[in-house]
């Protein structure tokens, strides 16, 4: 719930599976979702509305921007694999895991196959 001026309050999910699908809900008397879904070319009410679009279009041009790779970044299955000279969108920074309290980790996918996402360590 929004703390707070709930008339500014809106949220928004983010599904990324063959292009960017984009939930926008609302509170009663809170702001116009279907004015800002229309802006994309979606539709909706003023509480609830959607819209869809390519994703690497998207996401770059609406969230951070893409981050150029300078090393070898090759840990294990469970982590993004990154070449240099590839890009990565960064979606979150700066996390810290319990097994290592003093190491950095970003969680993000790599431009153009945004199927291919994970932790990786901060750049």
């Amino acid at each position: 719930r929004c703390a707070g001026d709930e008339s500014r309050c809106f949220g928004a999910v983010l599904e990324i599976a063959n292009g960017v699908r984009v939930v926008l809900r609302s509170l009663e008397g809170g702001p116009d979702v279907a004015q800002i879904a229309g802006h994309f070319g979606g539709c909706g009410s003023a509480t609830r509305a959607f819209f869809k679009a390519g994703s690497s279009t998207f996401l770059e041009s609406n969230l951070e921007q893409p981050e150029l790779v300078l090393r070898d970044v090759s840990l294990d299955s469970s982590c993004l694999t990154l070449k240099p000279k590839d890009l990565v969108t960064v979606m979150l920074r700066d996390q810290h895991f319990r097994d290592s309290p003093l190491d950095d980790w970003s969680w993000g996918f790599k431009v153009g196959e945004p199927e291919k996402e994970g932790w990786f360590p901060t750049l």
